[in-house]
């Protein structure tokens, strides 16, 4: 009983909250009292001790653990030997979600240019490194790559999230490998299915985003073939072959870049754009196949993040035009277009 409990919870956990589990998280006895944990204010306190910040957000993912363990097992969530259970659960949980989309990569980036085209172009993992146009769209130096963009519309915030590949990578998390299969119609025996999953989460939508961008690095650092077992899943466009919280070839701090993402979408989940932009991808990621075609506060050291210049998010505040809503990522990235971060200066 308890072994399909862990089991479960940890599918969950994976697939909705956050695909590691957080230090200290399990070392409660009973849920933290925090209301909501998507509130902005509560998630991340308005403050620069960086205790308080710590201790809110340990609080906050502590809830956010409880929230997936059914009752007979939330009890039990200190002990030792649940702790290992889960914390194993929870990265092959990761490493089967992972390889469903592996399995997917042409249906994901199709349409973007310079991309691979084929299977075996995804398997050539020396020429994926070398490619500019994967590492174009990944961007290494951005904690919002282009990839996260509309492909025509390249660091505009306004179009944050708006890339079809990321619903696309959604979709499979949620309903397995045949998810972009035409005509596909989401089954009871899914993640999605079991869980009654009907909008995203948070942690789905960033989680994606950290799958997008790293199957454009492809970091060859162990030739196996992928398996079952924990971060053994070579990403496609990052260069990492282990699914760590850091690459160990593009030194990209993974885990931060999914903390990161996630605060955005708190901090900006009133702004018209963002609301929007969530409906279109819950539009995609649950509809029928014939409808789809956090780290401290605002850190200033490492890659460029938008967070720095509020300014950069007023775009979210204009709300989409009829024309603006329309699908378009075939384009290329844009040369030249000034980063976000540069904005307003």
């Amino acid at each position: 009983m308890y072994t399909t409990d862990i089991r479960d919870a940890a599918v969950t956990f994976a697939l909705t909250v956050r695909p590691w589990v957080a230090p200290k998280i399990m070392s409660f006895t009973a849920r933290p009292q925090v209301s909501d944990t998507n509130d902005s204010a509560t998630r991340y306190p308005d403050t620069a001790d960086k205790a308080i910040l710590e201790q809110a957000l340990l609080e906050v993912r502590a809830a956010e653990l409880f929230d997936v363990f059914p009752p007979s097992l939330a009890e039990h969530v200190s002990n030792q030997w649940v702790q290992k259970q889960f914390r194993e659960q929870v990265g092959l949980a990761k490493s089967h979600l992972i390889a469903a989309v592996k399995h997917n990569r042409l249906g994901i980036y199709e349409g973007l240019t310079g991309l691979p085209t084929t299977v075996q172009g995804f398997d050539d993992y020396t020429a994926i490194r070398k490619n500019p146009a994967c590492q174009n769209w990944a961007d290494a130096d951005k904690m919002e790559p282009r990839i996260l963009f509309r492909g025509n519309k390249a660091y505009d915030a306004g179009y944050l999230f708006r890339n079809e590949s990321i619903w696309k990578t959604m979709r499979v998390l949620v309903y397995g490998k045949g998810a972009l299969a035409p005509g596909h119609t989401p089954k009871s025996n899914t993640n999605g299915g079991r869980r009654g999953l009907t909008k995203p989460t948070f942690g789905l939508i960033a989680f994606a985003c950290v799958l997008v961008r790293l199957f454009l690095f492809v970091e060859v650092t162990e030739l196996t073939r992928i398996s079952a077992s924990a971060f053994q899943t070579r990403f496609f466009i990052s260069g990492d072959s282990i699914f760590e919280p850091k690459g160990r070839e593009s030194h990209i701090d993974y885990q931060a870049y999914f903390d990161y993402l996630v605060q955005v979408l708190v901090d900006m989940q009133d702004r018209p754009r963002i609301k929007s932009t969530i409906d279109w991808l819950t539009r995609h990621t649950f509809g029928s196949g014939k409808e789809s075609g956090n780290t401290a506060r605002t850190v200033q050291e490492g890659p460029r993040r938008m967070l720095n210049d509020p300014s950069a998010w007023d775009r979210l505040d204009d709300p989409f035009t009829e024309d603006e809503e329309s699908d378009g990522n075939t384009s290329a990235p844009v040369e030249g277009t000034m980063p976000l971060h540069a904005m307003h200066v």
